[in-house]
């Protein structure tokens, strides 16, 4: 699946050769709305799809974030400093347990900050928890190996 947005750019998303469950599409789509929220630039999107207490692990040498503020201010860095020019969701995966979901998938990301192109290629984990009717994402870390600039 293709979707145009803004500026040239585009999300690629393909979808998983298994059918998903309504659970885990519900879960699905809040993981490609969180990408589409950074990736657009729409950070005020986020609050509904991060719980209040999510932790972001990022790859070390970095510290987690931790608490929905710290995370949308996380992103909303990365959206100012950064012009995403593709995003692609690849091989999703999402395992339902009661309230718990994990969801995964490969990533690949080419962006432009201060002039330097980049392309990243990595595996992408979350963890959403089921609270109040609806899905929130409450932990999220990416495996990646070193960026190709």
């Amino acid at each position: 699946m293709l979707a145009p947005v803004a500026a040239g750019l585009a999300i690629v998303a393909f979808m998983t050769t298994t059918p998903l469950s309504p659970q885990q599409d519900e879960a699905w789509d809040v993981v490609r709305r969180i990408n589409q929220a950074w990736v657009l630039r729409r950070t005020e999107d986020l609050e509904a799809l991060l719980h209040p207490a999510i932790v972001v692990a990022p790859p070390p040498p970095a510290e987690p974030v931790r608490g929905r503020e710290a995370c949308i201010e996380s992103y909303r860095e990365f959206a100012l400093e950064a012009r995403v020019l593709h995003f692609e969701e690849l091989h999703p995966a999402v395992e339902v347990f009661g309230d718990t979901a994990v969801a995964t998938y490969d990533f690949a990301i080419t962006y432009e900050m201060s002039g330097t192109y980049t392309t990243e290629r990595g595996r992408e984990i979350f963890v959403l928890t089921h609270e109040g009717g609806r899905w929130q994402a409450v932990w999220r870390t990416q495996l990646t190996p070193a960026a190709e600039a």
